[in-house]
């Protein structure tokens, strides 16, 4: 029972690192921003921007561009 337990945690371990290593592969580096960058901000979640409109499909996706000071 021992040496198939053995066996199983192995089996489970190569698959986790190959997992591991598909999803790194398609993953981007983090974007760095400093202070003083332009960005856009998602209006996927700001409901004010719903406010008085008609259709989703109409409101921008992005706003901006913003800059932290």
């Amino acid at each position: 029972m021992k040496e198939v337990q053995e066996e199983a945690k192995a089996v489970l371990g190569k698959v986790q690192e190959d997992m591991r290593r598909y999803t790194n592969r398609h993953r981007a580096e983090a974007v760095g921003y400093k202070v003083g960058d332009l960005v856009q901000l998602s209006t996927k979640d700001l409901k004010w921007q719903m406010v008085r409109r008609s259709s989703k499909k109409l409101v921008k996706q992005f706003v901006g561009p913003y800059c932290k000071d």
